[in-house]
């Protein structure tokens, strides 16, 4: 196979593997909408398709309408359930609820082994967050002073005069 084929066949192949993504994005945005809207059966049809693909946002959001009766009779155990799947695709907010329901037994029996358990998943799994989220802070701010540096070479090499940038204060002179 030469290169352009593979190249071409790696392209496609990129593209059906992105093309879902986005409608899944588009149908959990659409959802919440809905939600917000108080279109709580659309929104439970539409997250309820997200979650037979195993989105874990789409599971947290189910679970917190089967809890809270939203478009659906309450139902703790629904709830659990969705939390759970939600928990295990390692999403934070669903790992604290899972814990907090074993806890108190509402929805499972309650389970202070697993509560604790999964405490120590959802503090593992912020301290893996908080981590990616200083890296990508730290890029980003790479970047944009890279930006800025070429900016003010740019201008300097036209001889226009940079900007003056101020620094609030709250000190008082």
């Amino acid at each position: 196979m030469s290169k352009r084929n593979t190249s071409s066949a790696l392209f496609f192949a990129l593209l059906l593997t992105i093309a879902p993504l986005a409608t899944r994005a588009d149908a959990y945005d659409d959802g919440m909408d809905a939600y917000q809207a108080g279109n709580y059966q659309h929104a439970l049809q539409l997250w309820e398709s997200l979650a037979g693909h195993e989105h874990p946002q789409a599971h947290y959001n189910l679970g917190f309408m089967h809890e809270f009766g939203y478009g659906v009779a309450p139902d703790d155990v629904r709830a659990f359930s969705h939390y759970l799947r939600a928990a295990q695709q390692g999403h934070v907010q669903a790992q604290h609820t899972v814990a907090w329901m074993y806890q108190r037994g509402k929805g499972v029996t309650a389970d202070r082994e697993q509560a604790a358990r999964w405490l120590d998943i959802a503090a593992s799994s912020e301290k893996t967050a908080n981590e990616i989220d200083v890296q990508e802070f730290v890029e980003q701010l790479a970047a944009e002073l890279k930006n800025a540096g070429a900016r003010y070479d740019a201008q300097k090499a036209t001889q226009q005069n940079p900007p003056v940038e101020f620094e609030a204060s709250n000190q008082i002179s």
